[in-house]
C-alpha cells in the first residue's frame, strides 16, 4: 500500500516538474518571441502625436477644428501645466494608484485588481498601469493580448526610465481614449463641456476619468445610471487616497455639468465656405493653429442674411424641397429617446432654466440611428431662442392644421401659413416629417407649452457671398451656399456665371481710359441694331430692363438706372478687345469672348473674381490678391503669408468710376437705391442676367467689399408667377444686411460720396494703364454675332 502510494508521489512530483518546465518553457518562448517582436520606443513621443487642425477668426474665436486623419479621432495636445490638477488626481487615484512608486509593472496593483474584481464583478478593475496602457495605445495596438501583455512587460520598464512621470502622464492624457472620437482629454473636454481641460470642475474630471475605462460604456448621453455610477467610483477613489475629504466628494457628486449644446458652437453650414477658402490657400499639416482673417460674427450673419433672401425667394416663388425625412415608423422611438435625453441632461444640471428643442439640420438624411441620443449627443440639442430656427418632428396633421414636437415645446403650423407653397398641410408636414421651422418673438417660460410657428422654405435656388477688405484682399466673410457643408461646392469660388450689368463699369472705363467721355457727359439711351456682317438676316438690338428708351440722358443717370443701350454703344466705340483686356486685367479668368453681348456681361466670373476686381475702384485702382491665412502657428515656425496687389488702373479714372458707382445706390431710381438710406456711403452696381438666370450686386465701402450672387447650380430662370427677379430683389437685401450690421459693430463709418471730377485725358488712353495701351491699335474689327442680353 505505502508502495503504492510513493509510487504515485513521485510519478505527481515528476509530473509537477515537467509541467513546470514546461510552462517555465512556453514563458520564456513567449517573452522570446516577444523580444523579438519589440517595437522601436523613438515613435513615442509629445511631439509626434497628430493633432486636429483649429481655424480661428482674426479674434481667434474658434471658427472649426479639423480631425487629423492619421489616427481618424479629434485630439488637441496640451501640455502637462496646462492639465487641472483635478484631472491628473484622479486619473491617479483611479488607473494607478502606485503610479509614482512603480517602475512601469505594479504586481501588486495587478494582484489587487485582480481580487477586488473578484469581489465585486460589476466593478472590473484593471491590472495595468499607465506606462502600460500608453504602450497599448502607441506602439502596442493590434497585437495579440498574451503577446502584448509580455511585450508590455519587457517595455514598461524601458518607457519608465526614458521618460520623467510628469512627462509620462502628458503622454497618456494626451492620447487616452474618451469616446465620441476624441482622444486625449482636452478634445474631450471641449467636445463634452465646451472648455479646455484645464478648467474643468471636480465633477466634470471625475466624469471624463471615468470614461477612460470603456468610453462607450459610460457614455454619459446613453447610460446616465451607469456613467454617475462611474463618477461616484472616481470620486470615492480620490476620496480614499486622501486627494480630497468627504464632504469635497459628496458635494461634487451633488455638482451641476453643462454639456455644451449645439449653440455652444458656430453652425457647421454658416462656416464651412470659410474654411474651404482656408484650405485651398494653405497646404496645413496636423497641429496647425490657423489665424485667418474671417470675423466669425460676420460669416455668420452673412450666411443666414444669405438664408433669409433666398427662403422669400421661396415663398414668393412657391418653391420648397419639403420635409428633410419622414419616419412614420421611427418617429415615435426618436421623440421617446429624445425626451429621454432632455430628462438626462436636467438630472446632470445641464440648462436647468433653459427650453430645450431640437436641430437636426446638419443630420445627413437618411439617417440609420434608432436612438439620436447615442448617436448624435448634444450636437441636436439647442435652447430655445426668439425667432430661431429649430426642427421638429410631425406628430399629428389635419386640414387645418399640423402639430410638432420641437422639443419642451410643441409647436403648430396653420395651413394658411403654408398658402405660398399651393400644397396642401399633408403634403408639406405629413407625419412624421422633419420640418425646419421659426420660433416666435415671444417665446413661453414653462416646458410643454404650445406655440404657433412658421415653416421655413427649403428652396433650390441658390447662392454665394464674399466679403472682403478692397485695399488688401483679407476676406472677412465667404458664403458658399445656403446649407454647404465641409467638402461641398463652394460657389463663392466655383460658381463660375455670366456676370451680367456689373460688366458696365469696367466697359464705362475703358471709355474714360480711351478719353471718349467724362463722367459728366450726356450719352444716348437709344435703340442700336447690330446686323452679323456675315448674315446680315440675323439682328440684333440690345434691350434696357426696363423695355423703353430714354432718349438723352447723363451718364451718371445711365449706370445709375443700368442702361444697357449706352453700355453697349461704349462697347462699340471703344472695340470689343479693348474691354476685354481691361476685363481680362481688373478680373482675371477664362479670356472673355469677343462678342457685341459680351459687353453686357454675357462671359463667367465667380464671386471671388467678381469682388477683387471691384475692389481697384474703391483702392485706387489696384487688384489685391484675396487671403484668408493671416497667420499659421506651426510646432517649428509660423507663417505670415503677405497682403499684395496689382496697380490695373490708372488712379485718376479709378477715381472716377468710384464717384459713378455711388449712383446706383444714391440715385433716386438707382437699382441699389435702398442702401442709400443706411448713410454709409456705399457704392456698388447690380447684375441681372437673360432671363434672369443669375442675379448680382457687388458693393463697396473704402473699408468692406461685399459681393453676392443668386441662381441655380443648373442655370433656369428665376423668373415666376408672382413676377421677376433682379439683383435688387434677391442680391441687394443680403448686402444690405452685412453692411448694416457691420456699421452696427462699428467696423465701418459713414464716408462722403466723392465728386465727380474727370481729369482730362488724351485720346486713345494716353494715361490707361500699361496693358491697355498697348492694346490701343486702331484697326479695323469685326465681330461674331453674339447672344443678347438684358439684365440691369
Amino acid at each position: 500500500m505505502w508502495q503504492m502510494v510513493r509510487r504515485i508521489c513521485a510519478w505527481g512530483m515528476w509530473a509537477l516538474v515537467v509541467v513546470s518546465l514546461g510552462a517555465s518553457g512556453a514563458v520564456i518562448a513567449l517573452f522570446a518571441y516577444a523580444w523579438r517582436q519589440l517595437p522601436d520606443l523613438d515613435s513615442i513621443r509629445i511631439d509626434r502625436l497628430a493633432q486636429d487642425v483649429v481655424v480661428l477668426d482674426q479674434r481667434h474665436q474658434r471658427i472649426d477644428v479639423l480631425k487629423q486623419e492619421e489616427d481618424g479621432v479629434h485630439r488637441v495636445v496640451v501640455p502637462y501645466g496646462a492639465i487641472h490638477p483635478h484631472l491628473i488626481d484622479a486619473v491617479i487615484a483611479t488607473e494607478d494608484s502606485r503610479f509614482w512608486e512603480h517602475e512601469g509593472m505594479d504586481f501588486y496593483g495587478a494582484v489587487r485588481a485582480g481580487m477586488a474584481t473578484l469581489r465585486d464583478p460589476d466593478h472590473v478593475q484593471g491590472g495595468s498601469t499607465i506606462s502600460q496602457q500608453i504602450l497599448k495605445l502607441s506602439v502596442l495596438r493590434g497585437e495579440h493580448r498574451v503577446i502584448r501583455k509580455a511585450e508590455e512587460a519587457l517595455l514598461a520598464g524601458a518607457l519608465e526610465a526614458r521618460f520623467t512621470k510628469k512627462q509620462l502622464l502628458e503622454l497618456y492624457l494626451n492620447t487616452v481614449d474618451l469616446g465620441e472620437g476624441n482622444a486625449g482629454v482636452e478634445a474631450a473636454a471641449r467636445e463634452l463641456f465646451g472648455k479646455s481641460a484645464s478648467t474643468l470642475t471636480l465633477a466634470e474630471a471625475a466624469l471624463l476619468v471615468g470614461k477612460i475605462q470603456a468610453p462607450e460604456r459610460f457614455s454619459p448621453f446613453c447610460a446616465y445610471q451607469r456613467t454617475r455610477d462611474r463618477q461616484a467610483h472616481v470620486l470615492r477613489r480620490l476620496s480614499a487616497v486622501g486627494k480630497i475629504p468627504s464632504a469635497t466628494e459628496q458635494a461634487a457628486l451633488r455638482a451641476p455639468i453643462s454639456f455644451a449644446l449645439a449653440d455652444a458652437v458656430p453652425d457647421a453650414m454658416d462656416v464651412a465656405g470659410a474654411v474651404d477658402v482656408v484650405l485651398r490657400e494653405q497646404a496645413l499639416v496636423p497641429g496647425d493653429r490657423v489665424v485667418t482673417t474671417i470675423d466669425l460674427a460676420l460669416q455668420t450673419h452673412a450666411a443666414r442674411a444669405l438664408r433669409a433672401s433666398l427662403q422669400e425667394y421661396a415663398m414668393r416663388s412657391g418653391e420648397h424641397r419639403g420635409p428633410r425625412a419622414v419616419l412614420p415608423e421611427r418617429g415615435r422611438v426618436w421623440r421617446q429617446s429624445l425626451a429621454a435625453f432632455r430628462a438626462t441632461l436636467r438630472s446632470w444640471g445641464t440648462a436647468p432654466k433653459a427650453l430645450l428643442v431640437h436641430d437636426f439640420r446638419a443630420l445627413s438624411w437618411p439617417t440609420a440611428a434608432t436612438h439620436p441620443a447615442c448617436a448624435f449627443g448634444t450636437t441636436i440639442i439647442r435652447r430655445a431662442a426668439a425667432n430661431a430656427v429649430v426642427t421638429g418632428v410631425v406628430t399629428a396633421v389635419d386640414r387645418n392644421r399640423a402639430v410638432l414636437d420641437l422639443g419642451d415645446l410643441r409647436g403648430t403650423i396653420a395651413a394658411k401659413s403654408i398658402a405660398w407653397t399651393g400644397k396642401p398641410l399633408s403634403g408639406v408636414a405629413p407625419l412624421g416629417a422633419v420640418v425646419d421651422v421659426q420660433l416666435p418673438a415671444t417665446l413661453p417660460v414653462t416646458s410643454g407649452a404650445t406655440v404657433a410657428v412658421t415653416l421655413v422654405p427649403r428652396p433650390f435656388v441658390e447662392g454665394a457671398v464674399v466679403a472682403l477688405v478692397p485695399e488688401t484682399g483679407a476676406l472677412r466673410a465667404v458664403v458658399g451656399g445656403a446649407e454647404m457643408r465641409r467638402g461641398d461646392q463652394n460657389r463663392a469660388l466655383d460658381a463660375r456665371r455670366p456676370i451680367g450689368s456689373t460688366v458696365k463699369p469696367f466697359v464705362i472705363a475703358s471709355g474714360f481710359a480711351l478719353g471718349l467721355f467724362r463722367g459728366n457727359d450726356v450719352v444716348e439711351d437709344v435703340p442700336i441694331e447690330y446686323v452679323n456682317p456675315e448674315d446680315t438676316r440675323q439682328r440684333w438690338t440690345p434691350r434696357n430692363w426696363y423695355r423703353t428708351y430714354k432718349g438723352s440722358m447723363l451718364l451718371t443717370d445711365a449706370m445709375a438706372q443700368s442702361v444697357n443701350a449706352v453700355a453697349h454703344a461704349t462697347t462699340l466705340m471703344v472695340g470689343i478687345d479693348r474691354v476685354a483686356l481691361l476685363v481680362e486685367e481688373l478680373c482675371p479668368g477664362d479670356p472673355m469672348q469677343r462678342l457685341p453681348a459680351s459687353g453686357l456681361g454675357t462671359f463667367d466670373r465667380s464671386p471671388m473674381e467678381l469682388a477683387t476686381a471691384f475692389a481697384a475702384f474703391a483702392h485706387e485702382g489696384r487688384v489685391p490678391t484675396w487671403r484668408v491665412v493671416q497667420q499659421v502657428q506651426r510646432s517649428d515656425s509660423d507663417l505670415h503669408p503677405p497682403a499684395t496687389a496689382t496697380a490695373v488702373l490708372d488712379p485718376r479714372f479709378a477715381r472716377t468710376m468710384d464717384a459713378l458707382l455711388a449712383q446706383p445706390v444714391m440715385h433716386p431710381a438707382g437699382t441699389a437705391h435702398r442702401l442709400a438710406r443706411l448713410g454709409l456711403g456705399i457704392r456698388g452696381k447690380t447684375g441681372t442676367t437673360n432671363d434672369a438666370k443669375d442675379v448680382w450686386f457687388v458693393g463697396y465701402h473704402p473699408e468692406l467689399l461685399v459681393a453676392v450672387w443668386v441662381g441655380y447650380d443648373e442655370p433656369k430662370s428665376l423668373q415666376h408667377r408672382r413676377g421677376g427677379e433682379s439683383g435688387a430683389s434677391l442680391a441687394v437685401p443680403v448686402a444690405e444686411a452685412v453692411f448694416t450690421a457691420a456699421a452696427a459693430w462699428g467696423w465701418i463709418r459713414p464716408v462722403p460720396i466723392p465728386d465727380l471730377v474727370v481729369a482730362e485725358s488724351p485720346p486713345f488712353g494716353v494715361d490707361a494703364s500699361a496693358r491697355l495701351r498697348a492694346a490701343f491699335v486702331l484697326r479695323e474689327q469685326r465681330y461674331a454675332y453674339g447672344a443678347a442680353a438684358e439684365g440691369e
